[in-house]
């Protein structure tokens, strides 16, 4: 009440406030009409003992306004703060607005939508063009924005205004956009100026290459690109994209070999056949079918390249041999001969000579490392078949050559022992069996074989005795078979037995059926 309305007077009575004492300070038709109102009624048991009545004056204005051609609506603005009333009075302002809102969030989905769709179809259109459609757009919005204000409000003069302007804006905008537009021509003049990376852009920007109508231009930009390209592999890959057997790509094939055998024959004239098999291998799926003696003769002069820096036999023959089947040749046919022949010399089993056990052992060692290597070749069943039989005759002869009574460096040669910390024991341990070898005077006296696992040392175990035979039997230099389980003696097992192979003594000791260790000659355990 404080805020909206002033007391200009108060009027106070003993007991009840008559009629008659207000009157003199109120108008006499508000008193007429509003004094009943203001009396309370009493119960029999009450009394009135002093009565006070304020007098309030509210200030109070009212506005009546019109927008076009509707009927005027009144709007009544009351207190000293000149409160509005509820927005429910007000509806014409509340309609227009309404109608503004509505025409101005689809105009700024426009403004910015349309120029965003540019931004994701690609780079080519992140340009000038693309900040005048924006302009435009926005301008445009703008522009009707306006309009919808003043058509709203009935400014018909105005409206004649922004429509003009929106005319502007929306013809810019639709030339901009198609001034903004990929074209055809645009790319084909690019390329006959040698401007391929812009062509390259508008033809990426009309669409896929594989479209019956950008074709044409994109082999056209291919070909450009790559006859004025020196990289093999950047004219491989405009060949693979052009179709095959058109006049274009027969000349980039052309200039494909032309380039590659330079740069081939260039490389391998430093020596550096890296360089040389990576030119090669990026031509090869284009140049394969069109021109295969080409790709075959760069091929064989590639691998006897690799022929020139071999060290070993094995390498130099199967350089040759790659070579020869690349491009068949008499000259390189006779120097597979010969490789071939060096190979097969070099796997013919021979007589063991009367030099010293190391030099055989190491000699038998070459030959097996020879012949793993050479066992599978698919391309000369000649050479594998050497190979295969030299394997087993190198395991044979190996196996002959007893560990006993061997010297120290032998022993170290046979099964590829490791020295131990202990200088007169040799080690080896498989995956499941553990050979030592006692050395007395530099020479294996004896041999103890036991299971790795702490956890069990059974030796004739399915896992071990395998395992067992093989060393036990190379330790002898012949193949043996482990020692069977002892017969009772007196009810009870004997843990121990002993036998000889040849002049060697054998002790095996046991735990009941199973064997848990054996001793070859003159060891301790």
């Amino acid at each position: 009440m404080e805020q909206d309305a002033k007391l200009v007077g108060e009027i106070s009575a003993n007991g009840v406030l008559t009629q008659e004492k207000v009157a003199q300070h109120l108008p006499e038709e508000w008193v007429q009409e509003h004094w009943g109102k203001t009396r309370v009624p009493l119960k029999v048991y009450e009394r009135i003992t002093r009565q006070t009545f304020q007098v309030f004056e509210v200030p109070a204005a009212r506005v009546s306004y019109g927008i076009a051609d509707a009927p005027s609506t009144t709007v009544q603005f009351e207190g000293r703060r000149m409160l509005a009333p509820p927005v429910a009075e007000d509806r014409q302002l509340t309609t227009r607005g309404r109608k503004v809102l509505a025409v101005r969030l689809p105009l700024i989905a426009v403004a910015l939508g349309i120029p965003l769709l540019y931004i994701l179809r690609g780079s080519f259109f992140w340009n000038g063009w693309l900040a005048a459609l924006l302009f435009s757009l926005g301008g445009f919005a703008v522009v009707t924005d306006r309009l919808v204000q003043d058509w709203t409000l009935g400014r018909r003069q105005k409206i004649r205004q922004w429509r003009r302007g929106m005319a502007v804006y929306a013809l810019s905008a639709i030339v901009v956009a198609l001034l903004a537009e990929p074209r055809l021509f645009e790319a084909r003049r690019y390329i006959s100026k040698g401007r391929l990376d812009d062509a390259q852009t508008e033809l990426q920007a009309l669409g896929e290459p594989e479209s019956p109508e950008l074709q044409a231009a994109w082999t056209d930009l291919h070909l450009a690109h790559a006859l004025r390209e020196q990289q093999v592999h950047e004219v491989a890959k405009d060949a693979l994209a052009m179709k095959p057997g058109s006049p274009e790509r027969a000349q980039v094939d052309q200039h494909l070999l032309s380039l590659t055998r330079q740069q081939v024959l260039a490389s391998l004239g430093r020596k550096d056949v890296t360089s040389a098999s990576a030119v090669l291998a990026s031509a090869h799926p284009v140049l394969a079918q069109g021109f295969p003696k080409d790709i075959g003769e760069l091929t064989a002069r590639l691998y006897e390249a690799e022929h020139a820096a071999c060290t070993t036999d094995p390498c130099r023959w199967k350089t040759l041999s790659v070579a020869l089947r690349a491009e068949p040749t008499p000259s390189r046919e006779q120097r597979l001969g010969q490789a071939r022949a060096t190979l097969v010399e070099q796997l013919t089993p021979r007589p063991r000579p009367k030099a010293a056990t190391l030099d055989w052992v190491l000699h038998l060692h070459k030959t097996t490392a020879l012949a793993s290597e050479l066992a599978d070749t698919p391309y000369d069943p000649q050479v594998s078949v050497h190979a295969k039989q030299a394997l087993t005759w190198a395991r044979e002869e190996r196996e002959r050559i007893p560990l006993i009574g061997a010297e120290r460096e032998v022993a170290i040669s046979l099964l590829q022992l490791t020295a131990s910390s202990h200088p007169n024991i040799l080690s080896k341990t498989t995956e499941s069996v553990a050979l030592s070898c006692e050395l007395r005077d530099g020479r294996c006296v004896g041999a103890y074989l036991a299971g790795a696992d702490k956890e069990s040392r059974v030796l004739n175990n399915l896992k071990r005795t395998p395992v067992t035979k093989e060393l036990l039997s190379r330790v002898l230099g012949h193949p043996v078979e482990l020692p069977a389980p002892p017969q009772p003696r007196g009810g009870k097992p004997p843990t121990q037995t002993t036998w000889k192979d040849g002049r060697v003594t054998l002790v095996a000791r046991w735990n009941g059926i199973y064997l848990m260790e054996l001793r070859v000659g003159e060891v301790k355990p």
